[in-house]
């Protein structure tokens, strides 16, 4: 899909719509199909339901993603997808979700061949990131020792900096992962949003009819 991997710079919903497109496309079967809901592609992504749907929107607006409806004329909680124009890069470690280290750091990490050296200007258009995110995305992996800088002035990276990535095993990647907590920051991220809807309900419900969904919700607290 050019649009998101070609020479552009990929913006925040770009970013957005290649991790989108890399968790179907990971999770894709030998037809190119796959199940799968915005809460769960939102776990893997790492953000809310609303930005996956209006990511799944664009997707299928520029012709990557097809929806394959189930009787239903809309997209539900478990809907069936093909992808149309796969991503290359495969990788759903939840390292690299946003409750780790973030997407742009894969971007970067996966465009590095260990022991070479880069700089700025390749590594924005090998990961087709701004320079603004493949610093952070250098920040945070140098943080973390899985990337190593050179020509430094007072400490601090110049123009000059050549930057040099190490070969990560996935058990070391799984192990940042816990590290970072990325499974306990989507759980409370998810019981952030569970009592978001809660409170909602508890503010219309003298308003309005309770509905089942009301009902099951707050008998489950």
């Amino acid at each position: 899909m050019e649009t998101l991997e070609g020479p552009k710079t990929l913006r925040g919903a770009a970013l957005t719509d290649l991790s989108v497109l890399i968790v179907l496309t990971s999770a894709a079967g030998p037809q190119g199909c796959v199940t799968l809901g915005c809460r769960r592609i939102a776990e893997e992504v790492g953000c809310s339901k609303d930005t996956v749907a209006r990511a799944l929107r664009r997707l299928r607006a520029s012709g990557a993603i097809e929806w394959i409806p189930k009787g239903r004329d809309r997209p539900t909680d478990a809907d069936s997808w093909r992808v149309l124009n796969p991503a290359t890069r495969t990788s759903t470690n939840p390292v690299w979700s946003r409750d780790g280290l973030g997407p742009s750091c894969r971007l970067v990490y996966e465009a590095m061949v260990p022991s070479e050296c880069y700089s700025y200007t390749a590594l924005q258009a090998a990961a087709g990131l701004s320079r603004r995110q493949v610093r952070g995305a250098l920040k945070k992996l140098e943080s973390v020792g899985w990337v190593s800088s050179s020509h430094l002035r007072e400490g601090v990276p110049t123009s000059r900096t050549r930057w040099t990535s190490r070969l990560v095993s996935p058990d070391q990647m799984a192990a940042m992962a816990a590290h970072l907590r990325v499974p306990e920051q989507r759980l409370g991220r998810r019981r952030w949003h569970r009592q978001q809807r809660l409170d909602f309900y508890r503010m219309v419900q003298p308003f309005a009819e309770p509905t089942e969904l009301m009902h099951t919700d707050l008998e489950d607290c």
